[in-house]
């Protein structure tokens, strides 16, 4: 498999447990709103964070530029 030919998928990998951390930090426990059953930290943690960063890394390569080409 082909290294990360872009920065931005990258950042993007990175984002997700910041995202995580910082709606930890968040004061008036923002992040223990509610949708459905659920905290909107777990939402985050468990279910969109994942898919996102899957999505992230397995994202097809053949779309993004190759470094060095403008």
């Amino acid at each position: 498999m082909r290294a990360v030919a872009k920065k931005s998928s990258g950042l993007l990998l990175l984002a997700v447990p910041a995202v995580f951390a910082i709606l930890g930090a968040l004061p008036g426990d923002v992040a223990q709103i509610r949708i459905g059953p659920l905290s909107l930290l777990w939402w985050w943690g468990g279910v969109l964070g994942p898919l996102v960063a899957a999505l992230a890394a397995l994202a097809p390569a053949s779309g993004r530029d190759e470094p060095g080409t403008e």
